[in-house]
């Protein structure tokens, strides 16, 4: 059997979809092999893509964020077929997936001896240029009629959807289109340790750190922080943020990104990083930080998995979030240690994280750190949620 692990949108050494397919890569290089596998990613992937990862191949042209006809998708998927040699017992499998994917999959599926199947979905909306389109009732329905479409006709002898573990996701799938799809756990590559000694140093560094689009909350950590370090409460604080690649903000909310940009350089408190950062540099950030706010939107990400959070589970960071998305709920569940944020704002969920920190074991924090490093290691994607489905699955 053959695996081949696509993923669209690697095109650089930082984010998520470089962590898994770095975390894939070195599973499978470390294990005996269970079956032969190989790496696709997007065409336009950089050089230092290949510098980690040598043996990826650039064959995919379209990520989630680039518009294009479904035929491409076909071309690029018929064209790894044809240079894997793969058949009906081998297995392509996207750890990054959204609708045309899978429409290109499963048309590509209903040729003769083609492989199977397995994509995962990480969202239920599409990269959209107004994240506020989610609102739009039309917009929605179309969507929605969309997924039943393309779900509805899913070969299911050769194609599979999986999602993250977000019960929320499932459920929203299967209302709208009557598929029901199997949660995968996802798998992450940290290249870091434990930090946390259970205390807050007297001197804080706050951080918000990863992608720049307006769900995740970038403008309204930088008002805070363009407030918070002017303030004499906040003598005692520093700030480390990055902005990368914002979008999905009006012409407005663009500006005034420039603008705080240009103020928050200018202040001895703030570190900005601008753009993207890779692999080692993103960890030592994120190590730096005493607090970092993870600032999901409730309505974005009541049904979406925070990648940035399950990081800072790995390494016992405590988090800011917001309730009602799957950040806030592992904060109550207590499988992130952290703060929700209630009427008295940013401002107030840091003083009342601050004034108990303290109070939490520091070997609770490693039990959840532990959790969370099992959970969501390459290990565990493989031998307990894709080989099994592979060999378990009812494929007919």
């Amino acid at each position: 059997m053959k695996i081949i692990f696509v993923e669209p949108n690697l095109k650089t050494v930082s984010g998520h979809v470089f962590e898994a397919t770095k975390a894939l890569a070195g599973y499978f290089a470390d294990s005996q092999k269970q079956a032969k596998v190989d790496f696709v990613c997007h065409i336009d992937a950089d050089k230092n893509v290949f510098g980690y990862l040598p043996s990826v191949k650039p064959m995919y042209r379209l990520s989630c964020f680039e518009q294009g006809e479904v035929k491409i998708v076909i071309e690029d998927l018929e064209a790894m077929v044809d240079k894997f040699q793969l058949g009906r017992a081998d297995v392509v499998v996207f750890t990054t997936a959204h609708l045309r994917d899978i429409e290109a999959a499963n048309a590509v599926s209903k040729i003769n001896n083609s492989p199977r199947f397995i994509l995962q979905l990480h969202q239920y909306y599409p990269p959209l240029v107004n994240a506020d389109m989610i609102f739009n009732e039309e917009a929605g329905k179309k969507l929605g009629e969309k997924y039943k479409e393309v779900l509805g006709n899913l070969n299911n002898e050769k194609v599979k959807i999986v999602i993250t573990p977000v019960h929320l996701l499932a459920e929203k799938i299967f209302d709208v289109s009557g598929y029901r799809p199997s949660m995968f756990s996802v798998p992450f590559a940290p290249s870091t340790n434990f930090k946390r000694d259970g205390k807050f140093k007297k001197e804080m560094t706050l951080g918000f750190l990863g992608d720049g689009r307006k769900e995740k909350g970038l403008l309204e950590f930088l008002r805070f922080t363009e407030e918070a370090s002017k303030s004499n409460d906040f003598n005692d604080f520093r700030f480390v943020v990055q902005i990368q690649n914002p979008r999905g903000y009006s012409a407005d909310e663009l500006n005034e990104i420039r603008n705080l940009k240009v103020t928050l350089l200018a202040r001895k408190s703030v570190e900005v990083n601008s753009g993207p950062l890779d692999s080692e540099e993103y960890y030592k950030k994120l190590r730096s930080c005493d607090v970092v706010f993870v600032l999901h939107y409730s309505k974005h990400y009541s049904i979406r998995l925070s990648g940035i959070a399950v990081e800072c589970g790995m390494i016992g960071m405590p988090v800011i979030a917001y309730d009602g998305t799957s950040i806030g709920e592992w904060i109550k569940e207590g499988k992130l240690y952290g703060e929700l944020i209630k009427e008295d704002g940013l401002r107030g969920a840091l003083f009342r994280l601050k004034e108990r920190v303290n109070d939490f074991p520091k070997t609770q924090l490693e039990q959840l750190s532990q959790f969370w490093l099992k959970e969501y290691s390459a290990e565990n994607y493989v031998n307990n949620y894709l080989i099994p489905l592979i060999y378990n699955y009812d494929w007919k």
